[in-house]
């Protein structure tokens, strides 16, 4: 999800850093540095799973692609939704109170306790380590 976008933002980073160095600095010609991330794809929740508030349910990833410095790389989730034709790109994500932290992403699953939210059918979690990914929209229910 944030691969190619991370390396664009860094070697634009890159870029306006050599571009506005004080007089008499002579800039070098700087090469992007790119990192290796992973992003492991959400499989569940998805598309028509629902869940009520107060449950406990658990989120899963894929980890096939994950390599061993990544399965013990800590993971954070977040719940967050979106708004149907909204083409802002806002996730809405709820970074005060994530769904879950502290874990490895090389567990490939998590359990959390459904918060009291708004009930609504496009709520999604990002599970974030190195990079992200996000679900499918799913519908929480009060």
């Amino acid at each position: 999800m944030f691969g190619a976008r991370f390396l664009t933002v860094v070697s634009a980073i890159l870029l306006a850093t050599a571009a506005n160095a004080a007089p008499g600095v002579v800039a070098r010609t700087v090469k992007p540095v790119e990192f290796e991330v992973f992003a492991p794809p959400v499989t569940e929740p998805t598309t028509g799973t629902v869940w009520s508030a107060g449950q406990v349910q658990t989120v899963t990833w894929d980890i096939s692609g994950l390599d061993d410095a990544g399965k013990n790389t800590t993971g954070f989730l977040l719940l967050g939704y979106t708004i149907p034709g909204d083409t802002s790109g806002n996730e809405h994500l709820n970074i005060t109170n994530p769904l879950a932290n502290g874990f490895k992403l090389g567990d490939g699953a998590v359990n959390v306790t459904v918060p009291s939210v708004v009930p609504r059918d496009t709520y999604i979690v990002v599970l974030l380590g190195d990079s992200g990914d996000a679900s499918k929209p799913f519908t929480i229910t009060a």
